[in-house]
């Protein structure tokens, strides 16, 4: 009898072992299905864009863009002021190269979607109410702008969207706009081109941007203040340190009180091996008679590598970098997607 009951239990426990290699066997397979499915999914949705693109490309047909693209383009920057109107502007093409192109006009319809965020990534309530949003196309009634890429105009077009706080409304540091912008072509063939945008508020006040070209041999930095107030540094007459003066306040101050305030204080921060500063400007010349530069060992030759100087309120400064390489292009931000002189303010 002792036998039997030996057996029993055995039999017993195999069914057990059965029971959990089947449950194992499940899992893994539902596992797998949750990674090759989407997998799947997005592999498929590859080759038919590819498809599709050498299709239309067999017809001469080319709707492109700059910044946005099928399978969605990508843009953030982080030099807006969190004050002032940003503006970005998309171009748009039927060209292929420089020469082959669309042999007929492209009609194309925009569409927009755009929201604030707290620096969390909490989005504000109402946050389209918070804003200001404008393109450069006119909008119909339906809700759409409308552009058309034009053979005679050298099978080009562009358009401007831009965005900015309603007055009242306060963002802070790191907050940033989110914006979504859609462009397809209505005839003779549909294609859609989707682009992001991230604006982050960099440091409230201050925005800027780097202008450069191709075989230029130097970029500008244009740093704009729209902060429309100063801070006291050192206390003097009836000013305590840390309090804020008006514009009109500061204009009739003493230059040996002005001395004593400031409204922004920028820094850049740069690569000699890539950008060197031009020093027959005033504003170097003021900075290194204050002390106000580092320098670096270049090749056995000290070089500028950071430099502060002030910005008075509601005002704008462009400082001159010669290119150590003249043929690239350090445009920013609608070119390269970091900047090649880092800018921080104070």
């Amino acid at each position: 009898m002792g036998a039997r009951k030996k057996t029993r239990i055995r039999r017993k426990n195999n069914g057990y072992r059965k029971l959990l290699m089947l449950l194992i066997l499940l899992f893994i397979i539902v596992a797998l299905i949750r990674i090759i499915i989407p997998a799947s999914v997005t592999f498929s949705r590859y080759v038919y864009s590819k498809v599709r693109s050498y299709y239309l490309n067999s017809k001469e047909f080319y709707f492109n863009s700059d910044k946005l693209a099928v399978d969605t383009a990508y843009f953030e920057a982080s030099n807006w002021s969190g004050v002032d109107l940003y503006e970005i502007t998309i171009n748009m093409n039927s060209r292929k190269n420089n020469l082959e192109m669309s042999k007929v006009n492209i009609d194309y319809r925009i569409s927009y979607e755009y929201s604030a965020f707290k620096s969390d990534g909490t989005e504000y309530e109402n946050s389209e109410d918070m804003l200001d949003f404008t393109i450069s196309k006119d909008v119909a009634l339906d809700g759409y702008a409308y552009g058309t890429i034009l053979q005679s105009a050298n099978n080009k077009d562009y358009f401007d969207i831009s965005i900015k706080p309603k007055q009242n409304v306060t963002l802070n540091n790191n907050d940033y706009i989110f914006i979504t912008v859609t462009a397809e072509s209505l005839s003779p063939y549909k294609q859609t081109l989707v682009g992001e945008f991230k604006i982050i508020v960099g440091s409230i006040g201050m925005s800027y941007k780097i202008e450069d070209s191709n075989y230029s041999p130097y970029l500008e930095v244009i740093v704009t203040n729209t902060l429309d107030y100063y801070t006291v540094d050192t206390a003097f007459g009836t000013y305590a340190a840390g309090s804020n003066i008006t514009i009109a306040e500061y204009n009739a101050l003493s230059a040996e009180q002005k001395a004593n305030c400031h409204s922004m204080i920028i820094t850049l921060d740069f690569n000699p091996n890539d950008v060197v500063i031009d020093t027959t400007t005033n504003m170097y010349l003021v900075a290194a008679a204050t002390g106000e530069t580092e320098d670096v060992l270049k090749n056995g030759y000290d070089y500028i590598d950071q430099i502060s100087f002030k910005v008075d309120a509601e005002e704008s400064k462009v400082v001159k970098f010669y290119k150590i390489d003249a043929s690239q292009n350090y445009t920013y931000p609608q070119g390269a997607s970091t900047p090649i002189v880092s800018v921080s303010c104070t």
